[in-house]
């Protein structure tokens, strides 16, 4: 019986792709082998979704990995926009990142960065660097992360949107909690892009918790107009 349970609640719930991410799907699936993570087709519909529904054009990602992430973003820009990756030098998947990117097409606007992300992130604030889309997969611990969010807050264009993959981990969560109550953002409606009740119920049931796998945040408030910006010992606990 519990078997049965369990197999229609597969079913039930399965996800349901989009079919204009059908390229970066397919290619994924034919180069995935089950050791290295990829891009699940609900987290990449996610960020595909958010690019063509608002007109991104500068996308950042922290983190290349298998580059499965970076082809979504390339796909839904079609040449129209323009991705930054950075990734350590000596990052563990970069050869397979750079090869599934080179597989997947002819990516004139892809960038790929190999230095530690806490140094050229301050790099790109200083060249007045802007961004419609980042998309947050690097080092996780707290430190590492705030120093890089401070600057990436900074550099995303109003209205626009970062994305936190592994957003259940604990450091992740904090981040995020940080950046709803410092500067000026608010948690996207994910119903707007096909991320149905039926996905979240999946998510809550495999996952045995509430906290999203990924999350994206909009920025709705300007730094000048931010209390962390105009107050010197503005402090909230988060």
């Amino acid at each position: 019986m519990l078997k049965f349970v369990k197999s229609f609640l597969k079913r039930s719930l399965a996800y349901q792709p989009l079919a204009d991410t059908q390229f970066p799907r397919q290619f994924i699936a034919s180069v995935e082998d089950g050791k290295l993570p990829y891009c699940p087709p609900q987290e990449g519909d996610l960020l595909h979704e958010l690019i063509t529904q608002h007109n991104c054009v500068d996308c950042l990602e922290i983190g290349l990995a298998t580059g499965s992430t970076a082809i979504y973003m390339l796909s839904a820009l079609q040449n129209k926009g323009r991705v930054i990756s950075i990734d350590q030098p000596a990052g563990e998947w970069n050869e397979t990142g750079k090869a599934n990117l080179q597989k997947s097409g002819d990516w004139t606007n892809h960038q790929l960065i190999l230095e530690n992300s806490v140094n050229v992130i301050p790099e790109l604030f200083k060249a007045n660097e802007k961004f419609d889309l980042i998309f947050v997969d690097g080092w996780k611990t707290f430190d590492h992360m705030a120093a890089e969010v401070y600057y990436l807050t900074r550099m995303l264009r109003l209205n626009k949107f970062i994305v936190f993959d592994d957003a259940a981990m604990p450091s992740v969560n904090k981040i995020i909690n940080m950046m709803l109550k410092y500067n000026g953002y608010r948690e996207v409606d994910y119903s707007l892009y096909n991320q149905s009740w039926r996905l979240r119920l999946f998510q809550i049931l495999t996952t045995k918790s509430f906290r999203r796998p990924y999350r994206a945040l909009q920025k709705v408030v300007d730094e000048a107009d931010l209390p962390v910006t105009r107050d010197w010992n503005f402090f909230a606990n988060f």
